[in-house]
């Protein structure tokens, strides 16, 4: 296992229900359709659940966002998030985007990030599976000059 993994693997904090509301939440972010899977099936969840375990304002973002969709559900539909139609779920996840706005924002930014960085998704999109370099895109040599201001500045330590 790679030190990636490792850490990913750490910062997963989510109880069994959480995971299976935020599988719902992301599905309906990126739904399944026309031979694309949904963002639940490839595993985003499981990404935004580790980008957000870095830090524990992260993951109290997002743990204080799947409540209030939980109490939204309830407090609407009567009934779980997952249980819900998908009209339904879309209804509750705009009354979250218009009254948790950093929550949905970071959701559905890190839902993206996490779906499209799925090797599954890239291949049914056709889209490349390499990095973008080295045959991507051309980068200019880079202009040791643009350090010279820096360099005239001398060396600088800090006081600890």
């Amino acid at each position: 296992m790679t030190t990636y993994e490792h850490a990913h693997e750490r910062s997963l904090f989510l109880s069994p229900a959480h995971r299976e509301l935020l599988d719902a939440i992301v599905d309906r972010i990126i739904p399944p359709g026309d031979g694309v899977p949904g963002a639940g099936v490839v595993g985003a969840a499981e990404h935004v659940e580790g980008i957000s375990g870095v830090s524990p304002q992260s993951r109290a973002l997002l743990t204080n966002g799947l409540k209030a969709i939980e109490a939204t559900s309830g407090r609407t539909h009567s009934v779980e998030f997952v249980a819900l139609s998908n009209g339904q779920k879309t209804e509750v996840l705009k009354q979250i985007e218009s009254q948790h706005a950093e929550f949905f924002a970071v959701l559905v930014r890190e839902t993206y990030s996490g779906y499209y960085s799925r090797s599954e998704v890239l291949r049914v999109k056709g889209l490349p599976l390499s990095a973008p370099q080295p045959q991507g895109y051309e980068i200019e040599p880079f202009d040791a000059t643009l350090l010279d201001g820096v360099r005239k500045r001398g060396k600088a330590y800090r006081d600890a």
